[in-house]
């Protein structure tokens, strides 16, 4: 319920229209404060649309470089951890299930490290309120587009703590506690967290990489959806990290990103 209340209310656009409902409201009786708070629900909506500001956002959150692949330990049984994320429950022009485009480029850079180790792959992800198998569908997809094998498929789990739980309980009776873990940058902080309560040794293998963007440029400022939802994710992490540091319930559920793509 509280991951719910969190998606479809405390994450930005939605939670700048609630403000700018309270603004209104609140114009009624002190018109100055009212006034205010509107003015910043929606200065606050456009800076957070804007390329700086998500580049800005992403850089923060950002606490593990880029992988390099030569640096890896040698004579060691490594393997490849994708993290859970989201999948189309049906793609029409398909007829099945398939990843969304966040977990198509989880699977992309999977792939690519599989090729270059030849470490073996887990994919993570439980069943979904469709009595869908989320790692299930995307294993499929690591054969089909990506011409790549997983060794296992952990199917239990709900949660990015879920995902390490139930994936130490395939590795570590195989002796395997070391990991390269796979996820997006913004949401690599909070599943490193998660792998290491479980047990795991890890190395962190984040894939887009938050770039750095000129403040004079004005391009960099111009506001669009792509801003917003990049915005939204790392705004979604923080109050995850948050919650995990103040309690311990799960993690914020996988399965519950924001449109589909903050997890």
């Amino acid at each position: 319920m509280l991951q719910e209340i969190i998606k479809a209310w405390v994450i930005p656009p939605a939670l700048n229209c609630v403000l700018i409902i309270g603004g209104l409201l609140i114009a009624r009786w002190h018109k100055t404060a009212g006034r205010l708070l509107i003015v910043f629900s929606i200065g606050s909506l456009i800076l957070l649309s804007t390329d700086y500001i998500a580049s800005a956002l992403e850089n923060s959150i950002q606490k593990h470089d880029e992988l390099s692949v030569e640096d890896l330990p040698d004579n060691e049984p490594l393997t490849i951890v994708v993290a859970g994320s989201s999948h189309h429950e049906r793609a029409d022009e398909y007829g099945y299930p398939t990843p969304t485009s966040v977990s198509l480029e989880r699977l992309h850079y999977a792939s690519y490290l599989h090729r270059k180790t030849g470490y073996p792959v887990l994919i993570t992800g439980g069943m979904t309120k469709k009595n869908q198998i989320h790692s299930e569908i995307l294993a499929q997809s690591f054969l089909n587009e990506f011409k790549s094998n997983t060794r296992w498929r952990e199917t239990k789990s709900r949660t990015t703590y879920e995902n390490a739980k139930f994936s130490a309980e395939i590795l570590f009776p195989l002796s395997r506690k070391k990991i390269l873990l796979v996820t997006h940058s913004y949401h690599m902080n909070r599943t490193v967290k998660s792998f290491e309560k479980a047990g795991f040794t890890v190395i962190p293998a984040p894939t887009v990489l938050p770039r750095k963007v000129g403040i004079g440029d004005w391009r960099h400022w111009v506001p669009g959806a792509l801003g917003l939802q990049r915005s939204a994710n790392v705004i979604y992490e923080y109050i995850g990290l948050a919650r995990d540091s103040l309690s311990h319930a799960s993690p914020v559920k996988t399965s519950d990103c924001i449109n589909q793509a903050a997890c």
